[in-house]
């Protein structure tokens, strides 16, 4: 029996249900959400689901339009900080999606009316669409529940970092990472990890345009060789994707703001990495800021 699918509703219905799985894949990535790029995924998911109506592919063209639109929706969400973290949030819109399809089974096998479309992988279901997004919530609340509960961001764990590189000032949020530290001949001096991406339009736009070279493997000529007046280290770091070498550079002006009180912390190296950081932040601050800071407040700082 052939079931009468109506366009609107096809698209309204995956757009909504993108709207909201996206969302959730950040979360689980660590991943800040804007809405504009939510709403791009969105639209590409709901586009994608007019893959139900075209002719019947073959398989492994099926497995191959699948995985490029899945894939087209997260980057179009989410900026690109590397393969390794766009494969997770890949894998976690994945995972997301198959809970809601056997959510939505489990509601189906229930009620005995297992009425159902299949073609080129697509599945729609001839079910009431709010039947469908009240699944969709379910997953989603489900999913904020656990975060809740095993993820929740500590009292004071995120922070407004400030500081100044050359002429330029940066502001990001930050979290305290216990065990970012710098060793060699700057041990001792504080050390924060910024994500490329999330300060580069704040940098100089010589640092920056260096950066975004030396994260892309450099361009055909090489590498330029760095400004004297940058400063630039290359260091040795253990991150938790693994071991790398990344450009660091001195920062001064250094400031963190927690509870609406700004504490000073004096100069710190700002390493660059090109990657993302839990809790909706894009840089984390070792230990010996904190400290800093607090003895910058002792010797009689600026505290705001």
């Amino acid at each position: 029996m052939k079931t009468v699918i109506y366009l609107d509703e096809l698209l309204l219905v995956n757009f909504l249900i993108a709207g909201f799985l996206l969302p959730g894949t950040g979360l689980l990535c660590g991943t800040p959400c804007r809405t504009p790029r939510i709403v791009c995924g969105a639209a590409l998911a709901a586009a994608s689901s007019l893959l139900l109506l075209a002719p019947r592919l073959p398989f492994a063209l099926q497995l191959a339009a699948k995985a490029l639109c899945a894939a087209a929706c997260v980057r179009a969400a989410f900026p690109y900080r590397g393969l390794r973290p766009f494969l997770q949030a890949c894998a976690w819109y994945l995972a997301l999606n198959l809970t809601l399809a056997g959510l939505v089974t489990a509601r189906l096998l229930a009620q005995s009316t297992p009425l159902l479309q299949t073609n080129n992988l697509m599945l729609y279901l001839n079910i009431s669409p709010l039947l469908l997004l009240g699944c969709v919530a379910a997953v989603y609340g489900m999913l904020r529940l656990v975060l809740w509960c095993f993820e929740r961001p500590r009292p004071g764990t995120a922070a407004t970092l400030g500081f100044q590189i050359l002429e330029s000032q940066v502001t990001v949020q930050a979290f305290c990472d216990t065990g970012l530290a710098i060793g060699g001949e700057l041990a001792g001096l504080p050390g924060v990890m910024v994500a490329c991406g999330a300060a580069q339009s704040q940098l100089p736009q010589a640092l920056a345009q260096y950066l975004t070279d030396f994260f892309a493997n450099a361009p055909p000529g090489g590498l330029p060789l760095p400004q004297p007046g940058w400063k630039l280290r290359l260091l040795a770091c253990e991150t938790a994707a693994g071991q790398g070498v990344f450009p660091a550079v001195p920062a001064f002006n250094v400031w963190l703001q927690q509870n609406g009180r700004r504490q000073a912390c004096g100069k710190a190296m700002v390493i660059f990495c090109n990657g993302g950081f839990p809790y909706g932040c894009s840089a984390a601050y070792g230990p010996d800021l904190a400290a800093a800071a607090a003895a910058q407040e002792c010797k009689g700082g600026t505290t705001l």
